[in-house]
């Protein structure tokens, strides 16, 4: 299960994550100059996507078949507090946080108690030769009118690298595209994530983030003991 909150003894309200405010009405997104600031992925939009996961089979090939079918009890990636992949990363309901410089944007996530960033190197045409591999590859990027566009390689290979139960390999490749919608409330987000070990075909998702300046990060660390509770029956 993915949780929103949880209810204490005393009566107290906790989120567990940036939709979690147990709040009526739902807050209403606000409007953003551009597409720096804290955005959540929209609840509503994000429950379609994984109501059509269930239902429509991504484009595996044999070994990702093999892979997701040997996968066994729960995925989880924070057993270790160890960060998260994209594209799990950018599809889950975390609370992230853009910040543009002249060079560079950054991309925070509040990712269950494991604070992860991503940097996305403005103004390079290609990626360098050699690159070590990181869990959050390599990114570079470019605008095309006011759409960022993000293309990232030099993925290191993990266990939850591109579903659950779906892993990655070091020939990961991602393409993102973010763009403010019209009414200037929502970033619309579209990836195609292509890996020539786990996927016949590249992987498409597209989703929308709610501008919700009004979310804090939860400053809460992950604790190891606690996270590994996960996979006890």
């Amino acid at each position: 299960m993915l949780g929103l909150d949880v209810t204490m003894a005393d009566g107290t309200i906790r989120p567990l994550n940036a939709e979690g405010r147990s709040s009526k009405p739902r807050p209403v997104a606000a409007v953003a100059d551009g597409i720096a600031g804290k955005w959540v992925p929209n609840i509503d939009d994000f429950t379609g996507f994984l109501t059509r996961l269930r239902s429509e089979t991504p484009p595996l090939t044999e070994a990702g078949r093999a892979a997701r079918a040997a996968a066994q009890g729960p995925v989880a990636w924070t057993t270790d507090c160890t960060p998260v992949p994209a594209p799990p990363l950018t599809i889950l309901p975390f609370l992230r946080t853009i910040e543009l410089a002249d060079d560079r944007v950054l991309v925070g996530f509040d990712a269950e108690g494991v604070d992860t960033l991503r940097t996305v190197h403005l103004g390079m045409t290609a990626h360098p030769d050699e690159i070590e591999p990181t869990v959050q590859g390599h990114s570079i990027g470019w605008w095309e009118g006011e759409t960022l566009v993000i293309d990232t390689v030099a993925f290191a290979p993990h266990h939850f690298g591109i579903l659950p139960g779906v892993p990655s390999s070091p020939g990961k490749h991602m393409l993102e595209r973010l763009a403010l919608t019209e009414d200037r409330r929502q970033l619309r987000y579209e990836l195609e994530v292509a890996d020539p070990v786990y996927l016949a075909e590249p992987f498409v998702v597209s989703a929308l983030w709610d501008h919700r300046p009004d979310v804090e990060p939860s400053e809460v660390a992950c604790d190891v003991e606690t996270a590994r509770r996960f996979l006890q029956e």
